[in-house]
């Protein structure tokens, strides 16, 4: 075990993690498979009295029309549940702004998804940073996944191991697992795009939630998701994790790593033999964008507080634009005693220098895992 953990190579600032936290943290955070990340823009920390050079400068993506806006605590819109209309100036004209509830709204207090004509987008967020009643306002950016080779080769697994006739950069799972192979007790969420649930190598170690019926068309344990049995699609809002091979082999693939079944005999082995893994869907094909990451952050964070023991969330991907809000998401995890493992990106660059988020996010529950290639 200690080797193992001489060869991973955890990067931003020390982190202070309770031994059993590190355990189980090991045996996920190489999953993460960093990748040329595709939004290359200076990251700026968001400065209310600033202006936008990150978006600007058009280097960033966001969904136009979108924006995520944090009311201070006590005022109106905070305590008003559904939909708000405002209506304020920007540039002498004005300027109509629909504010909603969200999934994120139960994560962060105040926290809303704004919505205005998407020729508007950067006037909004002006308008709205200059208000009293608001925290932030931002875009809402669009993380892309740090992306995995496709090539055929890829499934010889020497990622686990380091020895003269794998070649060095593994990380010794073998030393690891004469200690232990996983616990099916703990429950990993793989924040990702879709998982597909019936692969034999990972339909043994998929989470169910015994609360709910399966296909009963019933929320059986009223917390808002219909038939959420093993997780939720928060891209298209409904129960089916995954949807086809093309647009949910990262997911599957990133499961495949934490905990593909073990010592039966077929296909690969994870680095968990055993463990639960928890299919949060909130990337497509063109990635996903803050606010459907926070709501599946909140999902996440709703279980845990329900009792399930859901210890580690898994997330392989990544940008260069701060949001405050992911900030405040991930941070509402860590009170909840949740580790987020995040990729650092894939361009050999210091995340010191060039941030990569949320994996750089300076917050004692982040690790930030960069990948070591074959020697």
């Amino acid at each position: 075990m200690a080797k193992l953990l001489l060869r991973l190579r955890f990067i931003l600032k020390r982190r202070v993690i309770p031994g059993s936290v590190i355990v189980s943290a090991v045996l996920v955070a190489v999953v993460l498979v960093p990748a040329v990340d595709l939004m290359r823009v200076p990251a700026h920390a968001q400065n209310q009295s600033s202006g936008l050079p990150a978006v600007a400068r058009k280097q960033a993506v966001f969904v136009p029309g979108e924006l995520l806006v944090r009311f201070r605590p006590g005022e109106t819109v905070t305590k008003t549940k559904g939909t708000t209309q405002l209506s304020m100036l920007s540039g002498g004209r004005s300027l109509s702004v629909e504010i909603n509830s969200f999934g994120g709204s139960d994560l962060v207090e105040g926290l809303r998804l704004a919505r205005v004509s998407p020729d508007r987008t950067l006037d909004a967020i002006m308008a709205l940073r200059v208000r009293p009643d608001v925290l932030y306002a931002e875009p809402n950016y669009i993380r892309h996944f740090d992306a995995l080779p496709n090539d055929t080769l890829y499934g010889s697994q020497w990622p686990l191991k380091n020895s003269p006739s794998s070649g060095d950069g593994g990380i010794s799972a073998e030393s690891a697992w004469d200690m232990t192979t996983g616990n099916q007790n703990i429950v990993v969420g793989v924040i990702d795009s879709g998982i597909d649930i019936d692969h034999r190598d990972l339909k043994d170690n998929i989470f169910t939630n015994t609360a709910e019926t399966p296909n009963n068309n019933v929320d059986d344990d009223n917390n808002s998701f219909v038939d959420d049995v093993s997780g939720w699609d928060f891209i298209n809002d409904d129960r089916t994790v995954f949807d086809n091979a093309n647009d949910d082999f990262h997911g599957t693939h990133v499961a495949g790593i934490i905990g593909a079944h073990g010592n039966n005999s077929a296909g690969i082995a994870g680095v968990n033999w055993n463990v639960q893994l928890l299919p949060l869907k909130a990337l497509g094909p063109e990635g996903g964008p803050d606010s459907v990451l926070l709501e599946a952050y909140n999902y996440a964070k709703a279980l845990r507080q329900r009792g399930v023991n859901l210890r580690v969330l898994n997330n392989s991907y990544g940008g260069q634009a701060f949001s405050q809000s992911l900030f405040d998401g991930i941070k509402e995890l860590g009170n909840e005693g949740i580790l987020f493992v995040a990729s650092a990106g894939n361009e050999t660059l210091n995340n010191d220098f060039v941030p990569h988020f949320p994996a750089s996010f300076d917050l004692p529950n982040v690790i930030s895992v960069g990948d070591q290639g074959h020697r």
